[in-house]
């Protein structure tokens, strides 16, 4: 397992938004972000 710490020290570097938008289209919801499934055909 990972330890805590270094889960802590990478959440604090990187956006996660940043991330997940190379691989997924994100829309705003609100205060959030939203975006389909990238493992399967999602259409909701």
């Amino acid at each position: 397992m990972i330890p805590e710490e270094k889960v802590r020290e990478v959440a604090e570097r990187l956006s996660i938004v940043e991330v997940v938008s190379d691989y997924v289209q994100l829309r705003r919801a609100g205060a959030n972000f939203t975006g389909l499934c990238p493992f399967h055909a999602e259409k909701t």
